[in-house]
Order: C-alpha cells, then sequence, then structure tokens
C-alpha cells in the first residue's frame, strides 16, 4: 500500500486550516528552547549544537510553508502587516511590560543591578527585545519582507537579499567583538543582530516558500520519499556539526552553518509531513506549539530567573547538571496552568 501526503491548498475566501505537522514541529522547537536555556551541563556539546540549529529557524520554516500552501499570487502588505502586528507585536510590548517589572522586583530584592534594567530597556526600545522576546519583531520583518518581494514578484532577489544581509552583518559583528568593548559593544551590536536576524528569517522563510509551493502544485507526495528525504537532511546536518567546527575556516563555516540552519529544520519538518495519528507525544507537541509564543516569552526572563534568584538566595549555588533538568521539568509543568490561564481569561495579551 502507498501512502500519500495530502498537501493542503488554501483559497484566498477560505479560512486556513491547522495542518498538525506545523504546530507539532513548533512545539517541538519551543520545547527545545526552553530546554537548552535551562539545561545545564548534561547534554554534549554535539547534541546542544544540533538542537540549536533547528530550535530557532524550525519557525522559519514552518511560516514559510504555510505560505507556500496558499495560492494567492498578492497579499495585501496593510492588511498582513496589521494582522500580525496584533499577534506579534501587542505580545512583544505586554511580555516587556511583565517582563520589565519583573525586573524591578529583582531589582528590590537584589538580585539584579540597576545595569540590567536599564539594558533591557535598551533592548526593547531597539527592539532586540528582553531575552527570548527578540524573536517576534524579527519574525514580523522577515515576513513582513517577505511578502512584500512576493507582491513584486521578486522572490529570488528577496532570497538572495537576505542571504547577502546575513552574511554581511555577521561580518561586521565579527570584527566589532574582536575590535570593540562593553558598553560600546552591546549598543552597537543590538540593533545588528535584529537586521541580521530578521535577513535570516527572510532568507529560510523564502527558501521553505519554493519548496512548499512546489509541492503544492504536485498535490500529494509520497510519504515514504517525504521521511527518506527528510532523514537524510538529518543524516547530512548530523555529520556537518560533528566535523565543522574542527576543519572549516570562519568564513566557509559562516555560509555552511546558515545552509544547516535552514535544511536541518527542514529535515524535521519533512518528519513531521510522513507522520499520522494521534498520542500523548504529538498532542503534547501539538499543545505548545499553539502556545508557543506564551512559552517563549515566560520561561526565560521569568520562571528560569525566580528558580536562580532561589538557588543563588536560599542555596548559594547554580542550577547544573540534573538540578537544571528537574528545574526544566518544574518549569514545563507550571508553564500549563499559565498557559491555560492566559488563553481563558488574559486573551489580550496575545492580540486577541
Amino acid at each position: 500500500m502507498v501512502y500519500k501526503i495530502e498537501v493542503m491548498k488554501s483559497s484566498p475566501n477560505s479560512k486556513d486550516k491547522r495542518i498538525d505537522a506545523i504546530d507539532w514541529m513548533k512545539g517541538l522547537c519551543i520545547i527545545c528552547i526552553t530546554m537548552l536555556h535551562i539545561e545545564n551541563g548534561i547534554l554534549s556539546v554535539w547534541v546542544n549544537s544540533f538542537i540549536s540549529f533547528f530550535m530557532i529557524t524550525g519557525f522559519y520554516v514552518t511560516s514559510g510553508w504555510i505560505h507556500g500552501l496558499k495560492q494567492t499570487e498578492s497579499v495585501d502588505v496593510k492588511q498582513f502587516a496589521g494582522k500580525r502586528l496584533r499577534s506579534l507585536g501587542i505580545p512583544y510590548l505586554w511580555f516587556t511590560l511583565i517582563i520589565l517589572m519583573v525586573d524591578v522586583a529583582f531589582y528590590l530584592v537584589g538580585h539584579y543591578s540597576i545595569d540590567i534594567i536599564v539594558r533591557d530597556v535598551y533592548k526593547s526600545i531597539v527592539l532586540r527585545g528582553i531575552g527570548t522576546l527578540w524573536f517576534l519583531p524579527v519574525l514580523f520583518f522577515g515576513e513582513l519582507l517577505f511578502v512584500i518581494f512576493k507582491n513584486r514578484q521578486q522572490i529570488l532577489f528577496g532570497l538572495l537579499t537576505g542571504i547577502s544581509i546575513t552574511i554581511f552583518v555577521s561580518i561586521l559583528i565579527h570584527l566589532l567583538v574582536l575590535r570593540t568593548v562593553d558598553p560600546l559593544l552591546s549598543i552597537i551590536k543590538m540593533p545588528l543582530l535584529v537586521v541580521q536576524d530578521s535577513a535570516t528569517a527572510l532568507a529560510v522563510i523564502t527558501a521553505t516558500y519554493y519548496i512548499s509551493h512546489h509541492l503544492t502544485k504536485r498535490g500529494q507526495k509520497n510519504k515514504c520519499e517525504v521521511s527518506l528525504i527528510g532523514l537524510f537532511l538529518l543524516i547530512f546536518s548530523a555529520i556537518y556539526l560533528g566535523i565543522s567546527s574542527s576543519i572549516l575556516p570562519f568564513p566557509i563555516s559562516l555560509c555552511s552553518n546558515f545552509i544547516i540552519s535552514w535544511i536541518e529544520p527542514l529535515g524535521v519538518f519533512f518528519f513531521f509531513l510522513s507522520v499520522s495519528g494521534s498520542n500523548f507525544v504529538l498532542r503534547y507537541l501539538q499543545y505548545w506549539g499553539r502556545n508557543s509564543i506564551i512559552l517563549m516569552a515566560v520561561h526565560y526572563s521569568i520562571l528560569m530567573e525566580i528558580c536562580n534568584w532561589i538557588t543563588n538566595h536560599f542555596f548559594e549555588t547554580k542550577i547544573t547538571g540534573f538540578a537544571s533538568l528537574a528545574c526544566f521539568v518544574i518549569i514545563m509543568l507550571i508553564q500549563y496552568p499559565i498557559a491555560e490561564l492566559i488563553n481563558k481569561k488574559m486573551k489580550f495579551l496575545l492580540g486577541k
């Protein structure tokens, strides 16, 4: 029996259906982000690198895939920008305010210095964001630029623009790190990182759009073929990450790392596309995929810092080893009632 993947096509007037693979992918990515932020001394360097290379750009892959499923040749830029400002900009503003209030609380109990509050205010103003909030403006700019290039039928030019800016700004930041010191380095570096990451988002979204758009035109895809392609991309990425750090010079490593940061999450996503059915793991991934903004915004600058304050203040130690793993489990458990509360009583935080 040959199993096929039904590729969803959306018409301009229809409400987009959710695709399970997209929620699974987003759920895996945000859980991995949370784990790597908390984990300390358990995972090997190679495992850490392998996860790091797909957990951020995985969100850009899902965005590009969704755009590729749509048959419309052009999108109303103002309408699109307004919609994404509500879903990304409003959470950025609300969670920035909440985290700054937490910063002040940490300052009052002696956990933070005034310098950290000043730094976080500056990062918020230049749209670098506090902690993980940097991701929201970057995704907005990446998607908006993609739509603009797509409307002008300059998708290839948009892809090359994203790649070129990413590489150029990466080299510029590398040179600044070698020749500049704080606080000037941080002042200059923060807005440059916004430009660099937005360009990366543009490039990955555009590249994934090409793949998704092509498969959408074909209509159906063999599940076995998709899973084998995904497996090949993951194996190739794993081998590369095992050897690249020791033999490749910086300029070549920069370019190849950029490619791996696209094909590795694409491989993970292809694996999810070949999966069907439902079980606890998939439902768990789906839940956090649909609540990824909440988990992203709360776990790092709030819950993790509370854990750090407790261990520093009461135990005079740092969270390492299996204690960090226990901290991760506790934070994930605490996040669930927080997500439920926000979804039921505080939807305004999400722009809803």
